[in-house]
């Protein structure tokens, strides 16, 4: 008799145990294609830096769960707060962080926070995507919650991930500052420290604000300005000067269709005249062109200003010619027009053309235009140089 009633309680005890113990969150949890969090957790969110979320557990086996964006370096506290907390509710939280494997546990906590309620101290030493889990103990619990994420060292939130490319209307905005900047300048400016000055902090600013004015965009998010002027300008820095061709010249060969050397301009007394042709292979863009003819020359230039709207380069030039010398022949423009249509019946129709400003060795201003003749793969440089 007493032999069954040992093994009676026996039996009652094991029933008991397996029914109070807690369903602990696996230590390694996945994520579907939509990012949802499987398992039978249900996510409910972000949880910011400075702020604090809030949920009830009114059926069992319930487990919330609330995703945090933290930078290496960060200090900060996961706090289960008696405002706003049942007192009656016992909690169990778990913080994962994500890897190649999906999330992996790092730390967890019964009731470290006041009275039965959690807390977890973390500190990182990377980046990370992280997962805050809470859930009632026992499974069974009932009540209100309140979660508040505090940072310790100010120096908490993920900065936000931006895409490798500029935003087109920055872009727009450092291309217009670099023709503005290249129109109004008196002396020959250097195109790169044109680039450099239109992509600074002070303008990468203005194009933010600007911009941030005109709509909502992923860059105009609270506090993401910095990181903006800090980092994502720099990325449109960079095309710019592909944009710009500052360091990648095409390949070119000196022709022999006109190579003109030291003539005299009827029109302008102080001004020479130099003109070559070159050939170049494939399609590149004329901006590329313009950078290749830099090479080619015999000074150092210092700009280059490109308008790709003007098709007839004798139009641009005799404008270009009027702003650039002081005192321009009245028969100037004339006398161009016969060297570009000496040009165009030697080698073919003209396309664009782009204006060279520099400074020769014996300090003579040059202006000089890079005119593409996309027909027959060719290039004319027409140089007038001002002494």
């Amino acid at each position: 008799m007493n032999k069954m009633i040992f093994i009676l309680i026996a039996l009652l005890t094991t029933a008991c145990d397996e029914t109070s113990t807690p369903t602990d969150p696996p230590s390694k949890l996945t994520i579907d294609g939509k990012g949802d969090i499987s398992n039978g957790i249900e996510r409910r969110g972000e949880l910011e830096f400075a702020g604090e979320v809030s949920g009830e557990f009114d059926s069992d086996f319930e487990i919330h769960a609330y995703t945090i964006s933290a930078q290496a370096g960060a200090d900060f506290r996961v706090d289960v707060t008696n405002k706003g907390t049942s007192a009656a509710l016992d909690t169990n939280m778990f913080l994962y962080k994500s890897s190649d494997n999906g999330l992996v546990q790092i730390a967890k906590d019964d009731d470290s926070g006041f009275a039965k309620h959690s807390r977890i101290d973390m500190t990182l030493s990377a980046d990370a995507e992280l997962v805050v889990v809470i859930k009632a103990e026992e499974d069974e619990g009932r009540g209100q919650y309140r979660i508040e994420l505090t940072c310790n060292n100010g120096n908490c939130e993920l900065a936000p991930q931006i895409s490798d490319d500029c935003p087109e209307g920055i872009a727009e905005s450092i291309s217009a500052c670099v023709f503005r900047e290249a129109q109004s300048t008196v002396n020959a400016p250097n195109l790169q420290n044109l680039v450099g000055d239109c992509t600074n902090d002070q303008n990468a600013e203005n194009y933010h604000l600007e911009q941030c004015s005109l709509g909502d965009k992923e860059y105009c998010v609270e506090d993401f300005q910095t990181f903006f002027i800090d980092q994502m300008i720099r990325n449109c820095e960079g095309d710019a000067r592909e944009t710009f061709a500052i360091d990648q010249p095409v390949a070119l060969v000196v022709t022999q269709d006109i190579n003109q050397r030291g003539e005299l301009l009827n029109s302008c007394a102080e001004c020479t005249l130099n003109i070559n042709s070159y050939e170049y292979t494939g399609a590149p863009v004329h901006s590329e062109l313009i950078q290749s003819a830099i090479a080619f020359t015999s000074w150092s230039v210092e700009m280059l200003v490109t308008d790709e709207e003007i098709t007839d380069p004798r139009t641009q030039i005799a404008t270009d010619l009027a702003r650039r010398l002081q005192n321009p022949g009245t028969t100037l423009a004339s006398e161009v027009n016969a060297h570009l249509d000496q040009i165009e019946s030697q080698i073919g129709p003209l396309g664009h053309a782009g204006l060279l400003t520099g400074f020769d060795p014996n300090d003579a201003d040059i202006f000089a235009w890079a005119i593409n003749i996309p027909s027959v793969n060719k290039m004319a440089v027409y140089e007038i140089v001002e002494r």
